[in-house]
């Protein structure tokens, strides 16, 4: 497998460099310069390690629920790897005074005061570029949202549902403002949680489509500020490996994900499995789109 395939490879499974790296045995500080292409003669005992960790990686087709612990790396760098917010080589410049911002010093004020034409999450006070989502990420979270109306009404239950774009400054603070694909509120009825532009504080249970642009930020980054801050379930979807993670921070003692595939009906652990999302009837809605994708 030469190294142009191993990055192509690597961008289909989903897996970070961090995973890469960790499945391998190859150093992290080496695989990150291989991807970025700052070495582009790699050794071949370094190309073969990373091959067969892909090769495995391609191999696991998750079982219904199965159950595989995680864990988050030591450090998070805010920013490290992602698409951050830049206009012509330079961050965007706020305010009455022409005083330029650094990554970390951004707040929610900075997201505001955007062109309309510009998307972007807020992380820690770093600012991260949202690409337009394709037509297929679209209509996944589409779907995963009717379905999840569609119960609440039924039920004549009490929580509500809310599709992107919805601002969720998820720490209430003025540093971190992140927009979830779908995301469920269940303590709408708490005095200051809806203001008039995002809501303030945790959301119940958030989804998030997997794209090549934000998978280390959907995988690590904000999937360990969801969980500090009170989030008690976490969908992460992958359209590409065709894979649905579950995090359920609240019933799960330990770090534990649990993975399904296209074929699976997943429960949803905040009303006690009572919904199920078929995934394979999601995928044979879908499958028009990706014959086009």
């Amino acid at each position: 497998m030469t190294l142009e395939e191993i990055r192509r490879r690597k961008k289909e499974t989903g897996l970070t460099n961090r995973m890469l790296a960790d499945r391998s045995g190859v150093p992290l500080g080496t695989v990150q310069k291989l991807m970025s292409g700052a070495t582009k003669s790699p050794r071949y005992e370094t190309l073969r390690a990373l091959e067969k960790a892909l090769e495995e990686q391609e191999g696991r087709t998750p079982g219904e629920g199965e159950r595989r612990s995680f864990r988050y790396p030591d450090e998070i760098r805010a920013g490290e790897g992602d698409p951050l917010l830049r206009e012509g080589g330079q961050w965007y410049e706020y305010g009455s005074v022409s005083q330029k911002k650094h990554q970390g010093q951004f707040t929610v004020e900075d997201i505001f005061a955007l062109p309309e034409n510009v998307r972007a999450e807020l992380i820690d006070g770093v600012m991260y570029d949202m690409a337009e989502p394709t037509l297929l990420h679209q209509a996944i979270a589409g779907y995963i949202h009717s379905q999840f109306l569609s119960y609440i009404r039924r039920k004549k239950g009490s929580c509500f549902p809310f599709m992107a774009p919805v601002g969720v400054q998820l720490d209430r603070d003025e540093r971190t403002l992140v927009e979830p694909d779908v995301l469920v509120m269940c303590r709408k009825e708490e005095e200051d949680r809806i203001r008039k532009r995002v809501i303030f504080g945790a959301p119940d249970f958030v989804l998030e489509v997997i794209s090549p642009a934000s998978v280390r930020r959907d995988t690590i980054i904000k999937m360990k500020k969801y969980r500090d801050a009170g989030v008690r379930e976490y969908w992460l979807i992958d359209p590409a490996a065709k894979v649905l993670q579950v995090y359920d921070f609240v019933n799960e003692s330990g770090n534990i994900v649990y993975l399904y595939n296209f074929n699976n009906k997943v429960p949803v652990r905040i009303w006690d499995g009572d919904l199920e999302i078929d995934l394979a009837e999601m995928y044979e809605s879908l499958i028009w789109l990706y014959e086009r994708s």
